[in-house]
C-alpha cells in the first residue's frame, strides 16, 4: 500500500538524474491518479572554510524565491 524510497544524486548531474527519476519512477504511481505522490529533496552542503556573504546571500533570496524551507546556515 505503500512505497519508500531515497536517492544520493551527484550534484553535477542531478538535474538529469532526477528528470530520470521522475519519468522513469515517479511517473509510474502519477499515471493512476488515486495515487498520493509526495516528493522530499534535501540539500546539504559544507565547507571546511564556511560559505562567503554573497554565497550565502544569493543561496537565502534563491530559497525564498523556490520556496526552501528552512534554509539555514551555521
Amino acid at each position: 500500500k505503500q512505497f519508500y524510497g531515497s536517492i544520493s544524486l551527484d550534484p553535477h548531474t542531478a538535474k538529469k538524474q532526477f528528470a530520470d527519476l521522475v519519468e522513469e519512477v515517479v511517473g509510474q504511481f502519477t499515471a493512476d491518479r488515486t495515487v498520493q505522490v509526495s516528493i522530499t529533496v534535501e540539500i546539504r552542503a559544507e565547507s571546511p572554510t564556511g560559505f562567503g556573504d554573497g554565497v550565502q546571500r544569493a543561496v537565502k533570496e534563491n530559497c525564498k524565491v523556490l520556496g526552501v524551507v528552512p534554509a539555514e546556515f551555521e
